[in-house]
Formats: C-alpha cells, sequence, structure tokens
C-alpha cells in the first residue's frame, strides 16, 4: 500500500469516528492524533500521445465504446456515471456543444455543464448517432 493510499484509508477513519462521537456511539475518537498527509503523486502523471490515443480507438470493440471513449478522452466526462445519464437531447448539433449531468457536483449547485463538440468528439458521435439510426 503506497503512504498515500494509507493516509487516505487513515482519513476517513478518522471521518467514520467523528460520525460515531456525533451519534454518541463513542466516547472519544482512537484516530485524533494520528497525522494525515494527502498528496497526489506526480510521478503517475503521464502525457498521452495523439498514437496512443489512436492505437485505444482502434483498439476499442465496437463505435460504442469508441464514443464512450471520446466522451471520455476528449469531452471529459465522468464514467460511467456522466457517460450514462447523456441523452442524444443533450446534444445540440447545431451549436456545437452538449449538456453534461453530473450527480458528484450536484451537491455543489454544479448538476449540469455545457461541453464542446469538438471535432474528435463530433466524429465519434455522428459515426454513433448513424449506428443507432438517430440524429
Amino acid at each position: 500500500m503506497s503512504p498515500n493510499t494509507a493516509d487516505l484509508n487513515m482519513y476517513r477513519c478518522r471521518q467514520m469516528m467523528k460520525a460515531e462521537i456525533s451519534d454518541e456511539l463513542i466516547e472519544r475518537n482512537p484516530f485524533i492524533g494520528v497525522k494525515v498527509n494527502l498528496r497526489s503523486d506526480k510521478s503517475k502523471n503521464r502525457f498521452i500521445t495523439n498514437h496512443m490515443v489512436n492505437a485505444i480507438r482502434e483498439a476499442c470493440p465496437s463505435q460504442e465504446w469508441r464514443t464512450i471513449f471520446a466522451l471520455c478522452r476528449f469531452g471529459g466526462l465522468r464514467c460511467p456515471s456522466e457517460v450514462l445519464a447523456l441523452r442524444w437531447s443533450d446534444i445540440a448539433w447545431d451549436r456545437g456543444r452538449f449538456k453534461v449531468r453530473s450527480s458528484k457536483t450536484a451537491h455543489c449547485g454544479k448538476a449540469e455543464r455545457i461541453v464542446p463538440l469538438f471535432p474528435e468528439l463530433l466524429t465519434e458521435l455522428k459515426h454513433c448517432s448513424r449506428w443507432s439510426n438517430r440524429g
């Protein structure tokens, strides 16, 4: 287990114990003095080249999977939640954009966002719309 994973687990334990105290199930938090140092691991960052993107797209077993990949890669959608919430009616073809519903950010007052139809994404969506007899 990486140090960051261990710290994240400790952070969650402290949160749970804090809730237990609030619910008056325990009197004190045994994790209160344990230090947590959450940080991102920059060594895991990778630059994804166009060659890599094309290889992944070509490895997709169907147009549906290529479209899902494009939505995530070029549209920045979360998978599966935002991809599965997307409807054909959310796409404004004439305006070059589409609406994304986000259950993850809805509690922050950001239940929706508008995403441009980038050329790479537009191509896959058009192929998918022909495949599904829509659009």
